[in-house]
């Protein structure tokens, strides 16, 4: 899915790509940008990839001259041989915390 919307003097621009591969594996590709009189304001870049055993997320915020970060993560999944845990290790320190007020709708 791709669209693009402008206005004089202010851009947006958003684009959304996924693609779904044969062995199951998924991926989604996000880019957004704003621009003022044709001057970059913000710029988001993403791509989130993954597939049963693991996900890689990598991307890009820049705002005008003023940030710009990057990130690269990757997470994996495998089986192991520990079984889970049923209660906290011995030894361990336990918070109780207050209970959260209800709210009526």
């Amino acid at each position: 899915m791709r669209c693009c919307w402008q206005k004089p003097s202010r851009a947006l621009s958003l684009s959304i790509d996924l693609t779904l591969r044969s062995d199951g594996g998924v991926e989604l590709k996000y880019t957004a940008s704003t621009s003022v009189n044709e001057e970059a304001a913000l710029r988001i870049d993403y791509t989130f990839a993954g597939n049963s055993s693991r996900m890689t997320a990598k991307g890009t915020v820049q705002v005008r001259n003023v940030c710009d970060v990057t990130f690269d993560a990757a997470v994996s999944v495998r089986t192991t041989s520990e079984k889970p845990l049923t209660a906290p290790p011995a030894g361990a320190t336990i918070i109780t915390l207050p209970p959260v007020m209800p709210i009526a709708a």
